[in-house]
């Protein structure tokens, strides 16, 4: 094989939307499925197994989390599978009225 080639690179498409996924997938990343998209998925732990170097990751519904599943990493990163989504912005801490 050429010197440089890459399968990543052979299969990547350009940068459809602004927020770019990071490299490295950690607990707290969340994911929507593809094509569906009302699906949100929120990855809790990597999950490393003897005899597999495939990393994996346990994700769980944002909206039902007892709703989960372990997948690959390179699942989550394909696009064809899941969209990369940002970090949620931290909602403003409630103040309470005291009289």
């Amino acid at each position: 094989m050429p010197s440089g080639f890459s399968l990543r690179k052979l299969f990547s498409k350009g940068s459809g939307s602004a927020t770019r996924p990071p490299r490295e997938v950690k607990p707290g990343m969340r994911y929507q499925k593809t094509p569906q998209l009302d699906s949100v998925w929120v990855v809790k732990r990597m999950v490393h197994t003897l005899g597999n170097d495939i990393p994996h990751a346990m994700i769980a519904r944002e909206e039902v989390e007892s709703d989960t599943r372990v997948i690959s990493v390179s699942a989550l990163q394909d696009r064809h599978f899941f969209q990369y989504l940002p970090p949620k912005e931290n909602p403003p801490p409630e103040t309470v009225d005291t009289d």
